[in-house]
């Protein structure tokens, strides 16, 4: 058996994790990660990606899918502290998606969650010193 069941075996609800699942995890860390489909594909720099790439719909044929698969609905359910980070410059996934999760957990109240942003980073890092910090935060929370 698997020891890890996913309760939810839609490939489209994978990226929920620590909002959705809160039972699975005890500490999670999301980084430059999409809280929102809906607004992600309406600010991406690559607003086509989904439709093209993923899952060959658009999002007025898949709108329900879109948001099914965002983290941002399913808070009612989050327990587990979140480490936030993103790079400020990040074009493919905006950094306004991580601010979006970190307020609305704020504003949740009982989730521990701390927020990072990386200065002169984009979709990924690429400094050592702020992949040093990334790491060394991680394993911290």
């Amino acid at each position: 058996p698997n020891p890890n069941p996913n309760p939810n075996p839609n490939p489209r609800k994978k990226n929920l994790g620590a909002t959705a699942h809160s039972d699975f995890y005890q500490a999670s860390v999301m980084c430059f990660g999409i809280s929102d489909q809906v607004s992600k594909s309406m600010t991406t720099d690559i607003p086509t990606e989904i439709e093209s790439v993923h899952w060959r719909k658009t999002i007025e044929e898949a709108y329900d899918d879109y948001v099914a698969s965002s983290p941002l609905y399913y808070l009612k359910r989050a327990r587990t502290p979140i480490l936030i980070s993103h790079g400020a410059n990040d074009k493919r996934v905006p950094p306004s998606q991580s601010k979006i999760l970190f307020n609305a957990l704020k504003r949740k109240g009982n989730v521990p969650t701390r927020m990072v942003l990386y200065g002169k980073e984009g979709h990924g890092y690429k400094r050592y010193a702020n992949r040093l910090d990334h790491s060394l935060r991680t394993m911290r929370w």
